[in-house]
Order: C-alpha cells, then structure tokens, then sequence
C-alpha cells in the first residue's frame, strides 16, 4: 500500500487521506467534519452482545396497562366536536349508536372494529367528525397517531393504542402529538 494513501487521524477524530489533507492546506481552506462525534462516558464501556435485524413488517405490540390510571379532578370531555383531537373524535365515533353496527368496541374493550368501511364512508360519519369520507385516509390518520393494526389473532383487523380504553375518554389527553409517518 503506498504511504502517501494511508488515512491518519485529523485533529477531530476523523480520518483523511494525506492527499486531500495537503490539497486543502496548500488551498489555505479549513476542512469541517462532516458530522460531530459525540463521545459519551459511560462508568463501564457497553458491549454489544447480540444485534437483531428485524424485518419491514415487524410491529413491536408492547403494551403499557393505562387502565389503573384514574382522571384527573375536574376532567370534562368536550362534547363540540370542533374542541376535540383526534384520538377524542375517534372515541366519540365509536360512543356513536347510530354507527355501532359498522364500527365497535370489542367486549373487552382495547380495541375496536370497523366491521363495515363502506358503510362507514356511505353514512357520512367520517365527513362529521373530521371533513373527509375516505376511509383510506381515515385509516392513515389512525396510523400517523400511533394506532396499531391487528393482523392475526383473534382480535384480527382491529385497531388499538394503549391510551384508548372503552369508558376511559381522559386517557385520550395521554396520547403523543401527531406524527408524520413520510418523517420518521
């Protein structure tokens, strides 16, 4: 290997070959890293024991049990639909009667179903609460605000999120913000 191409270490901890080092200094330009290192101190250095790749279609189901936790003292659920989020007009669709036959709580109350989609464009309900009558883009709202979908099971083709619990509308406010599922 030629000598002039081996890579030496520049004062900030990355590594240049000499020919570009010269190049740059004979031009009197001062080469910025591309990215900052970040050096964390740890009292013992990790090791990394096992590194798992998981596949494009794994969905992590891990569940955190919001059922114990009570609301809070005045908590008043917003009965205009206009004041309410997302995750709230979703949990008044499904306190709905007029759409219970299409779109449901399960009995035991985690997660619900829409038994119908077509019904549920035809009836206008999705242009009641949130403006449109898609279901496809009702279905991408749920997804960007960390609704999962399950897929096999006996819950199957079913929707949840850990903060959305039958006769629990204050759990509603302990959903994250809006994320955009193009960002992340």
């Amino acid at each position: 290997m030629n000598p002039s191409r081996q890579s030496q270490p520049v004062s900030d901890g990355s590594l240049e070959p000499n020919k570009d080092r010269e190049k740059s200094e004979q031009m009197g330009k001062i080469r910025k890293p591309r990215f900052k290192r970040i050096e964390h101190k740890y009292p013992v250095e990790p090791r990394v024991i096992q590194v798992i790749k998981k596949p494009k279609t794994f969905m992590d189901h891990s569940y955190r049990d919001f059922s114990i936790v009570p609301a809070e003292p005045g908590y008043v659920h917003p009965t205009k639909i206009e004041d309410m989020t997302f995750a709230q007009k979703v949990f008044a669709m499904l306190g709905d009667e007029t759409i219970s036959n299409w779109m449901h709580w399960l009995p035991h109350g985690r997660c619900f179903k829409i038994a119908v989609p077509k019904r549920l464009e035809q009836s206008n309900t999705l242009q009641r609460y949130f403006g449109h009558n898609r279901y496809s883009s009702f279905l991408r709202q749920l997804n960007n605000y960390g609704f999962k979908h399950l897929s096999t099971g006996p819950d199957r083709n079913c929707y949840y999120h850990e903060c959305m619990l039958r006769g629990m509308p204050h759990l509603t406010k302990y959903m994250p913000p809006r994320r955009d599922a193009r960002r992340l």
